[in-house]
């Protein structure tokens, strides 16, 4: 899959946040059996479907850490795909 991103913050999380993030260094170690990339102190939640982990932006209200960088973007730019899908901001391709 490959993934485009427009209008990223630097104060990113996750999977896809490190990875697109400027300046990114994998820590994973390439030669192990199952890399991992480990994080599971900011990843860890209450249950399977809560987002109350560290590092989640969702439902924790205004005086959550990091609450303050996330701006809405009126305009994204728009993508239309031979296909016939179109789509706005993140656009994912297989």
């Amino acid at each position: 899959m490959g993934f485009k991103f427009y209008s990223l913050s630097g104060n990113v999380s996750g999977v896809l946040g490190q990875t697109y993030r400027d300046g990114y260094k994998s820590r994973v170690k390439m030669g192990a059996a199952m890399p991992i990339m480990g994080g599971d102190r900011e990843f860890a939640t209450t249950n399977l479907f809560a987002a109350d982990c560290v590092v989640s932006r969702f439902d924790r209200g205004a005086s959550a850490v990091g609450a303050d960088v996330l701006t809405v973007v009126e305009e994204l730019e728009g993508m239309h795909c031979s296909s016939g899908l179109r789509g706005r901001g993140i656009v994912c391709k297989k």
